[in-house]
C-alpha cells in the first residue's frame, strides 16, 4: 500500500463514525485530493491555505451570518476560484491552477463556512452538487461554481443559461435543458454531510483514473469512496456518479478523445437506472458511431470491425449489457463491412474481399445489403474465371451465386457467356 493509500485509509477509519476526530475538513480534503507530496504541491497548498486564512480574518468581521456567507462566495471567486473545468475535482486543482468544478468548489466553500461559523451542508442531485447554508432567515442555496450563485433564482432564464454554460445536463450530441428536467432534479435533491461530499471527490478521481486506463486504481478509489457515503444516500450518489461519468465523457469527446469518453462511461455504476441509464446507453452508441466513422475515414476497416465485435460480444452485468446488443451497433457493423468490401474491390484485392464477405455473411446471413454486395462480388469473380477460360469453376461459382437468392440481380448475360465457354 502506498503512502497516499495509507493516508486515505487512516482518514476512512476516522470517518467511519460519520465524524472527523483526527483530521480537519481541510486536511481531509487535501488527503482525498491525492498528489505526489512534492515541493510544487507543498508550495501550492501553502499558497491556498494562506489565502484562506487571510479571507477568514476579513470575513470574521462581518456580523450577519447570511452576508458573511454571500461575501464568502464572492471572495473565493475573486481570489482562488479562477476557471471552471468539469474534471477539476480536487483542492489541488484549485491550489495549483485555480481550476474547479461543482464538487471541489462546494468542498472549499463548506470548509470556509465551517471556519466562519456558518452552518452548511452540500446538496446532491444526479447531475450536480451545490451548497446550502442555514441562517436565521432559513436555508439559502449556494451555487458554488459562480460568484453570483448565492440564493439563485432557479426559475429564471439566467439560471438556465448558467446550467447550459456549465454543461450540467449534456448529451454527447447536444445540450438541452428544460424546466421539467430542473423540476425533476429539485425533487431528487438531497442534503449530504461533508464526509459524503468528500466521497464525491474520490468518485470523480476514480472516473478520471478509468479514463486514463488505470482500471485497478479506479476500482480501489471507488471502493474507498463508497465507504464514505451515508447509507441513506447511496442510491442518489450512484445516480450522481453515473451523471458525472456522462459529463466527463462529454468533455473528453469534445476534446477528441472518444476512446477515453467510452472508458469513462464504462466506469459508471451498474446501479444507475431510469433516465440516467438511458442517457448513458444513448451516448455510448453515439460515441461508438463517432469512433467507427473516424476509423473508416482513416481506412482502418479491420480495426473498426474488430471494435464493434468487441462491443457486441462483451459479457457484462447490469445496465451495461443492453447496449452491446443494440441493433444500431449491428447495423453499423454491416456498414463497416460494406465500406471495407468497396475499398478492397477498388484495390482489386479479390481474395481478401472474399474472406471479408464470408465473415460478414456468416454473422448476418439475411442482410439484404450484404446479399447484394455478395452477388456483385461473385459476378466479378465469374467474369474473371470466364476470361481465364476456367469454365468448370465459373459454372460452379454461377450455381453458388444463383443460390443466394439475391433480388434484382441479372445472371442471364453470364449464363449466355458460360454457354460458349469451352
Amino acid at each position: 500500500m502506498s503512502l497516499q493509500e495509507r493516508r486515505e485509509e487512516a482518514l476512512l477509519e476516522d470517518a467511519a463514525d460519520r465524524s472527523l476526530d483526527q483530521h480537519s475538513l481541510l486536511n481531509a480534503a487535501f488527503i482525498i485530493s491525492g498528489g505526489d507530496g512534492g515541493a510544487a504541491e507543498a508550495t501550492a497548498r501553502r499558497r491556498l491555505v494562506s489565502a484562506l486564512d487571510q479571507l477568514s480574518g476579513e470575513l470574521e468581521q462581518v456580523k450577519d451570518p447570511g452576508e458573511r456567507a454571500r461575501r464568502l462566495l464572492v471572495e473565493l471567486h475573486a481570489r482562488v476560484l479562477k476557471r471552471y473545468l468539469p474534471d477539476a475535482t480536487t483542492l489541488l486543482d484549485i491550489a495549483e491552477r485555480g481550476e474547479f468544478n461543482c464538487v471541489s468548489s462546494a468542498v472549499l466553500y463548506n470548509i470556509m463556512a465551517d471556519r466562519l461559523d456558518v452552518p452548511a451542508k452540500a446538496v446532491v442531485v444526479p447531475s450536480h452538487v451545490y451548497a446550502v447554508v442555514f441562517t436565521a432567515d432559513g436555508p439559502i442555496e449556494v451555487e458554488t461554481t459562480a460568484p453570483d450563485g448565492f440564493a439563485p433564482d432557479r426559475s429564471s432564464r439566467a439560471y438556465m443559461r448558467f446550467i447550459m454554460a456549465r454543461e450540467l445536463h449534456p448529451g454527447i450530441g447536444a445540450v438541452s435543458v428544460t424546466g421539467d428536467v430542473l423540476r425533476r432534479e429539485r425533487e431528487l435533491a438531497a442534503e449530504i454531510d461533508n464526509i459524503t461530499l468528500l466521497s464525491l471527490m474520490l468518485t470523480n478521481r476514480a472516473a478520471l483514473d478509468h479514463a486514463r486506463g488505470d482500471e485497478e486504481g479506479a476500482l480501489r478509489r471507488l471502493q474507498r469512496a463508497r465507504r464514505l457515503v451515508q447509507e441513506e444516500r447511496r442510491s442518489l450518489v450512484a445516480e450522481f456518479e453515473a451523471t458525472l461519468a456522462n459529463n466527463l465523457a462529454h468533455d473528453a469527446a469534445r476534446r477528441g478523445d472518444v476512446r477515453g469518453a467510452l472508458r469513462i462511461i464504462d466506469a459508471a455504476p451498474a446501479e444507475a437506472r431510469g433516465e440516467v441509464r438511458e442517457m448513458l446507453e444513448h451516448n455510448r452508441k453515439v460515441l461508438c458511431g463517432k469512433l467507427v466513422r473516424s476509423l473508416l475515414e482513416a481506412g482502418r476497416y479491420q480495426e473498426a470491425a474488430t471494435f464493434i465485435e468487441q462491443q457486441l460480444e462483451a459479457k457484462t452485468e447490469g445496465w451495461m449489457e443492453a447496449r452491446y446488443i443494440a441493433p444500431e451497433l449491428q447495423r453499423l457493423h454491416v456498414e463497416v463491412h460494406l465500406d471495407w468490401l468497396q475499398a478492397l474491390a477498388e484495390a482489386e484485392q479479390h481474395v481478401r474481399a472474399r474472406e471479408v464477405m464470408s465473415a460478414a455473411r456468416q454473422r448476418y446471413p439475411e442482410d439484404p445489403r450484404l446479399l447484394a454486395r455478395d452477388a456483385a462480388q461473385r459476378q466479378v469473380l465469374i467474369r474473371q474465371l470466364l476470361d481465364e477460360e476456367r469454365c468448370d469453376q465459373a459454372r460452379l461459382e454461377l450455381e453458388r451465386a444463383q443460390s443466394l437468392g439475391a433480388e434484382d440481380v441479372e445472371w442471364t448475360e453470364l449464363q449466355d457467356d458460360l454457354n460458349y465457354c469451352d
